[in-house]
């Protein structure tokens, strides 16, 4: 095997990992639900490594031990999304994961991160359960 193809295997396995524990788990019902978003992701991460895969760069890139570490918060985030939704809800685990994302990603500061990230939450949870009236995973304690 070569050695773009060891992380494009890599990735597709974790890809059809999130689409069968979503499948298994998280749908509910046949319409969209809890088990929607890790299946979209799965499906992103596996389409992504076919295409890079296929791509004809064949130039080298070195990956150093601070992109193996941002690699690994993001499959640890999205782990933990796909694995907490359903005990902690939809606000309380997207706030746990886009917070994070929005520091690294943004590189902003905390404070704008925190506004940037409820506010982003509050929407996606309003537009979905009012607008497109899909019920998302509710957080039990707040019941």
């Amino acid at each position: 095997m070569t050695q773009k193809k060891i992380p494009a295997v890599f990735f597709i396995l974790f890809g059809l990992f999130l689409i069968i524990y979503s499948a298994e788990n998280l749908w509910s019902t046949g319409l969209f639900g809890a088990g929607f978003m890790p299946t979209i992701v799965g499906s992103a991460i596996i389409l992504a490594a076919i295409v890079d895969t296929l791509s004809t760069n064949k130039k080298r890139v070195k990956i150093d031990c601070r992109d193996f570490t941002v690699i690994t918060l993001f499959i640890g985030l999205i782990l933990f999304y796909v694995f907490m939704v359903s005990y902690l809800g939809f606000i309380i685990t997207s706030g746990f994961v886009v917070f994070p994302l929005m520091l690294y990603a943004a590189r902003c500061r905390v404070r704008t991160s925190v506004i940037i990230s409820a506010g982003a939450i509050l929407f996606i949870y309003y537009f979905f359960t009012q607008v497109l009236l899909v019920q998302l995973p509710e957080t039990p304690f707040l019941n």
